[in-house]
């Protein structure tokens, strides 16, 4: 059985005020790669009717725009060609772009600029919930760096939710994509076949939608009126302190706090959980996405770290629950202090 080549990746661009109905933008790749076939017809076709069957998934009332990249300038100018990224169909309502989809001839030819192109996709937008859908089938050719790009938006006001859905071999660019994915709250996945990634850019597009406006009906965490951040890069910010009003569950199934601390500081992280044992949480303490700073233990009522050192850093808790109602936990920071 063959299968889909490298990659396709879902990035989600969800800013932290709310709006009724969100504003998706499909980001499409055009680059030379999407013309090799597989099952028999290339991959910008295989793009193309993703996207239709995604559309056909969307509330009619959702406003959706289409951009491209890779289409107007072959790899022979590569100057040109990295920065070939282009918004072919302005918001409009699912049906009115399955309309233009139909009408649409694009040739595959360029390079993949795509930290580029997320750049331009996100300043397509009017203030409210953005969705922003990128099918791709490689990282980016031009020296661009996307994780950079989705840093640099969230500090602009925008969150940034990054799904990538992967049929690539195991190997150094998967683990990019994952740590991507992580960082931002998203999720890495494989696709094995055709069928497989139509099923993912529906699934992810209906779920990110369902995400949103979930978000804006959870209790706050940590004395804040807002859910704790729900990944890496979204993790609120506190000091060292005990928290008891937080809340998981149900939808949320991830909450992250930062702290800042300087070099030398000795420190111990408790989670405990309110009338109830979470045997399906884990608790984790990070210096990345992907890199545990101390080890973690359960106790009696919950979790709790070793006493762990720490360098002139920020570190990040995680704490992910999957269960079916919302329960309440403490989390207590404790700074350690030094009698020597």
């Amino acid at each position: 059985m063959k299968v889909l080549s490298k990659f396709f990746i879902v990035l989600f661009l969800i800013p932290s005020f709310a709006q009724a109905e969100p504003q998706i933008e499909f980001v499409l790749d055009f680059s030379t790669s999407m013309n090799k076939e597989v099952h028999g017809e290339t991959k910008s076709n295989i793009a193309l009717k993703s996207l239709k069957n995604a559309l056909e998934s969307l509330p009619n009332d959702a406003k959706v725009s289409i951009r491209t990249f890779g289409t107007k300038h072959s790899q022979r100018d590569k100057e040109k060609s990295c920065h070939d990224s282009e918004l072919i169909s302005a918001f409009k309502n699912p049906v009115e772009v399955l309309k233009d989809i139909s009408t649409i001839n694009l040739k595959a030819k360029g390079f993949s600029p795509l930290a580029y192109s997320l750049t331009e996709a996100a300043k397509d937008f009017s203030s409210g919930a953005k969705i922003i859908v990128l099918f791709s089938d490689g990282i980016d050719t031009c020296g661009g760096d996307p994780k950079q790009v989705i840093e640099n938006l969230y500090q602009s006001g925008v969150i940034v939710k990054l799904f990538i859905a992967s049929a690539a071999r195991e190997n150094h660019e998967n683990q990019i994509l994952k740590e991507l994915a992580q960082i931002s709250g998203g999720e890495f996945i494989k696709l094995e076949n055709l069928e497989t990634s139509i099923r993912a850019l529906k699934d992810l597009g209906l779920r990110a939608i369902a995400d949103f406006n979930n978000k804006n009906q959870r209790p706050g965490d940590a004395g804040f009126v807002n859910d704790a951040g729900d990944y890496f890069l979204a993790a609120s910010e506190i000091q060292t302190n005990n928290y008891e009003d937080n809340y998981i569950g149900q939808d949320d199934i991830n909450d992250f706090f930062k702290f800042n601390a300087s070099v030398g500081e000795r420190y111990k992280i408790r989670v405990e959980m309110v009338k109830e044992f979470a045997a399906k949480c884990s608790v984790e303490l990070l210096s990345s996405a992907t890199q545990k700073y101390a080890t973690t233990g359960l106790t009696e009522k919950g979790f709790e770290t070793d006493i762990f050192t720490t360098e002139n850093a920020s570190y990040v808790i995680s704490i992910s629950c999957d269960l079916p109602r919302s329960i309440q936990y403490l989390l207590a920071i404790d700074k350690l202090r030094d009698f020597s």
